[in-house]
């Protein structure tokens, strides 16, 4: 349950396009999950955070146009 609040946290934040404060709620969340030893969950943590990483890319690219 946890896991989820954090990630959803991060989706939240996401939503709001603060990407840096859904990182910091991703890495709270994988850091739970490795906690807990919850494999799945840490792959899905580690997917979001490289969609995440692209986004900010991609935003980052977009302003300098």
């Amino acid at each position: 349950m946890a896991i989820n609040a954090r990630y959803n946290l991060a989706f939240a934040y996401e939503m709001k396009d603060d990407i840096e404060s859904a990182q910091k709620w991703l890495s709270a969340a994988l850091q739970t999950a490795i906690d807990y030893k919850s494999k799945d969950d840490i792959k899905m943590i580690i997917k979001y955070q490289k969609i995440l990483t692209k986004r900010q890319k991609d935003i980052e690219r977009l302003n300098q146009l």
